[in-house]
């Protein structure tokens, strides 16, 4: 499991490769994944 720091500085590395323009496409379609994967769960 992540640990609130590894998920912290995994979105920062996000944020410097991507830009903060693609932020809200970036995290639509992790918030899709991320229900996707609880229903099928």
């Amino acid at each position: 499991m992540l640990s609130y720091q590894d998920i912290f500085l995994f979105s920062i590395i996000i944020i410097v490769l991507f830009g903060s323009s693609k932020l809200p496409e970036i995290g639509k379609g992790l918030g899709e994944a991320i229900r996707g994967f609880k229903k099928a769960v």
